[in-house]
């Protein structure tokens, strides 16, 4: 009979809260403001009982003032200082140290007009006394409150909710548990961690645990989580590979994203950061050397803005608040989808200018040059797919050409500073088109920073395979796991160079700064990755298990289609000659030592009026020559 009434008592009190919760605003800020007035009340009487007790004279008379002063001010102090607008559910330390804040304000305020500004003794026991319950009971009720919310979203979740362990008892792991518990469907069992100094505590109640002494048999957990900063998943293989041979789920999961995406805390997907495929820590910019970069007295062009590499550097560039950022692109809907997102981010700092422009056209570029005095320019629009290029290989060398000696030489026209290219790995010993008209778009560039008169410094960025960039085979592997494969590789031993887009265009804007004139920088990437690596890793990520003949059941089929037409095996990253150290610790600078003919840039410029003149077949019959010329040399 008393387990029904407490039972019965408990469910009315969840009514209560859940009904609280459900009010309209300005219902529950009321309701606060009234309880905070009636523990004022409550702490003021007790305050006086104290006093007696400590056989404190009191000047009922005096503090009467006082008090009064307190509930006029009261109101308007904890309004102004914001009280009631954190949410009770989320309270957090930050909120009790604005109440210690503004209680202490407000009943400083009376004794400093009243008493000291008057050379009046204080009643100090009194108001200290007074001070201290006031605080201990708007403090513990918002507690109260909080956690009897919490629990009631805790009991409303179902029985099935399934119960799993986190990796590391730290405070990632802490901020973790904290998020599973109030918003998705797992009960956090215990945490795993291989700190002797740790194991046997506890935090919030959840035990920490032994992970060497870990048996599923006691704890039937279904779900090992592991919080992104506990370290990357290629340092965690072994532990991730031990769980989930007891057939254990392994769940890589950000606090700090799940916070953004509710879903994610619902569903726990699978997916982890890109930097993750690289096996390396993504690497650091230098703070110094972007702060040189650009500033609020600098306009800043950039071309393919609508591009992978080009809606990066646009992101990244807006941060740093220049005077104007100029968007050039050909396509209407990419510019239109960067100039929205860089609006929104954008707080009237730097004027946006979108451009609907073809790079080639050099008229139109020396108009805008002067109009908005450009200071430099970071050329990212190129056509960049081997197998489409290779197809359309006139448009190819047309587009990345033509664009290439416009750009240049709109920017000599206008004095500007520096023209950064954003090259590529398949720009060394090309095998295709696409690579080869990255390699001739650097030599024009080399050609124009060769004379000294020029005001406009020139430089190159050449860097490896971007993850997640149009094209790349990350979101097509992706594509195809999610129609259940298979994933398909043209050679089991293709390996490429891979970097993050982030990295690859902090790169672009620190080489800006290093640049001295007619540079090829180079960013030290560590080991190239093979494919099929990155599809087994990107497989095991997604929770499923890769079919093969000696495991039928598996979930995806890696299917080996045969090297296309172009393709290399491996990429590299130097022509030849030697790389030397820049000031920054990453970046390099490739010496090369490629000895051309003057007549090679007679005919790459015979190679962009051909195209122009959709004269296919003789303009290529220029490239191969050049590039016969080129492969001689080497």
């Amino acid at each position: 009979m008393i387990l029904l009434k407490l039972k019965f008592l408990k469910l009315k009190v969840y009514k209560s809260i859940e009904k609280f919760l459900n009010s309209k605003k300005i219902y529950r800020k009321l309701i606060l403001i009234v309880l905070d007035y009636l523990f004022i009340y409550i702490s003021w009487i007790i305050a006086l009982i104290f006093a007696k007790d400590f056989n404190q004279i009191i000047n009922i008379r005096s503090i009467l003032f006082h008090f009064w002063s307190i509930q006029i001010l009261a109101l308007p102090i904890y309004i102004l200082t914001n009280q009631y607008k954190p949410l009770t559910r989320f309270i957090n330390t930050t909120s009790f140290y604005n109440i210690i804040a503004r209680n202490t304000f407000l009943i400083s305020l009376p004794i400093l007009y009243l008493d000291i500004a008057r050379f009046k003794k204080v009643e100090l026991t009194f108001w200290l006394i007074f001070l201290f319950l006031i605080l201990l009971f708007q403090i513990g009720y918002r507690f109260f409150i909080r956690d009897l919310i919490n629990q009631l979203i805790k009991s409303k979740k179902t029985n099935t909710c399934k119960r799993a362990a986190i990796y590391k008892a730290d405070f990632y792991g802490f901020q973790l548990s904290k998020l599973i518990q109030i918003e998705a469907d797992y009960s956090v069992a215990c945490f795993l961690d291989d700190s002797p100094s740790l194991i046997g505590n506890s935090i919030n109640s959840i035990p920490i645990k032994n992970i060497k002494e870990f048996d599923n048999n006691i704890e039937k957990i279904d779900a090992l989580i592991i919080p992104a900063g506990a370290g990357p998943i290629y340092k965690l293989k072994s532990l991730i590979e031990e769980f989930e041979s007891k057939d254990i789920n392994v769940l890589y999961l950000s606090p700090l994203k799940s916070i953004k995406d509710v879903n994610a805390l619902k569903k726990f997907s699978t997916k982890i950061d890109q930097k993750e495929i690289l096996g390396r820590p993504e690497i650091e910019p230098s703070k110094s050397l972007l702060e040189k970069s650009i500033n609020n007295m600098v306009s800043v062009c950039i071309t393919g803005a609508g591009g992978s590499i080009g809606s990066e550097l646009c992101r990244q560039t807006i941060l740093m608040r220049p005077k104007y950022l100029i968007m050039i692109d050909f396509c209407e809907y990419n510019l239109f989808k960067i100039n929205q997102e860089l609006e929104e981010l954008n707080i009237n700092e730097t004027i946006l200018i979108p451009k609907l422009v073809n790079a080639e056209n050099e008229l139109i570029l020396e108009k805008i040059f002067k109009k908005y005095n450009v200071n430099i320019i970071f050329h990212a629009a190129a056509y960049k797919h081997v197998g489409i290029v290779e197809i359309n290989p006139l448009e190819g060398l047309r587009n990345n050409l033509l664009a290439t000696r416009s750009i240049c030489r709109a920017a000599i026209k206008n004095n500007v500073k520096k023209m950064i290219l954003v090259s590529s790995d398949k720009a060394v010993r090309p095998t295709n088109i696409m690579g080869g008209s990255k390699f001739l778009s650097e030599l024009i560039v080399k050609e124009f920073s060769k004379e000294n008169s020029y005001s406009t410094k020139f430089a190159i960025v050449r860097f490896g395979n971007v993850i997640d960039s149009s094209g790349s085979v990350i979101p097509i592997f992706r594509e195809q796991i999610k129609n259940g494969g298979p994933i398909t590789i043209t050679h089991p031993d293709m390996e490429r160079f891979f970097m993050t887009i982030s990295e690859a265009v902090e790169l672009v804007l620190q080489s800006s700064v290093l640049t001295k004139g007619g540079e090829t920088f180079i960013l030290d990437m560590g080991k190239p990755i093979k494919i099929i690596d990155i599809a087994k890793k990107m497989i095991h990520n997604s929770g499923l298990k890769i079919k093969e003949p000696n495991h039928k059941n598996g979930d995806i089929e890696i299917k080996i289609i045969g090297i296309r037409k172009g393709e290399k095996l491996k990429e590299e990253l130097i022509i030849n000659g030697n790389i030397v150290k820049t000031f920054h610790p990453l970046i390099y600078k490739a010496e090369e030592n490629v000895f051309l003919e003057r007549d090679v840039h007679n005919k790459i410029n015979q190679i962009i009026d051909l195209s122009k003149e959709l004269n296919e077949e003789n303009a290529l019959t220029y490239y191969e020559q050049i590039m016969d010329i080129y492969n001689s040399t080497l």
